[in-house]
């Protein structure tokens, strides 16, 4: 008898055992921005994932990457993200602003990453697109940030993507 008709047939008393394994989706906990200077030295955080793409990616400046946590705690979870520009700009009522200049050190201009947390929607993922068109489309089931976080910095255009 396999096991499959072995787990189906199982019975005790006048019922059969059922065993179901409820699996919590990942979500994005958090978000950072980690500057691994010009050396290229990157020092990731306890419990996060770099994503391998740098942000100033043939603009020149420090290497810059996005680090992303993910867990099943939806309380608390990442739920939107915009850029901001401008070397003062503030977050957008309800979000938190990471001060990392996304062109540190490119030139180009003051851009920065917000983020909102929040429990309604959740993000799931992230990704980060590089290409030498501006007009790149988003990985299948993701969103673009339609802002290029190497404008005015040239090198390649860099678009943040979620879903």
């Amino acid at each position: 008898m396999d096991m499959n008709n072995f787990m189906n047939n199982l019975n005790f008393g006048s019922g059969k055992l059922k065993c179901e394994v409820e699996v919590q989706e990942e979500v994005l906990e958090d978000i950072i921005v980690v500057n691994a200077g010009r050396n290229n030295v990157v020092s990731v955080p306890t419990g996060y994932v770099k994503i391998d793409v740098d942000l100033n990616e043939k603009a020149g400046g420090d290497y810059l990457y996005f680090c992303i946590k993910k867990g099943t705690d939806k309380s608390n979870a990442i739920d939107s993200l915009v850029v901001v520009e401008g070397k003062n700009a503030v977050a957008p009522a309800g979000y938190e602003k990471i001060n990392v200049d996304l062109n540190n050190g490119a030139g180009g201009k003051y851009l920065y990453l917000c983020k909102r947390r929040g429990s309604e929607n959740p993000l799931k993922d992230i990704k980060v697109v590089s290409s030498k068109d501006k007009n790149v489309a988003a990985p299948d089931g993701y969103t673009m940030i339609k802002k290029d976080l190497n404008e005015s910095a040239g090198g390649r255009y860099i678009f943040l993507c979620y879903c």
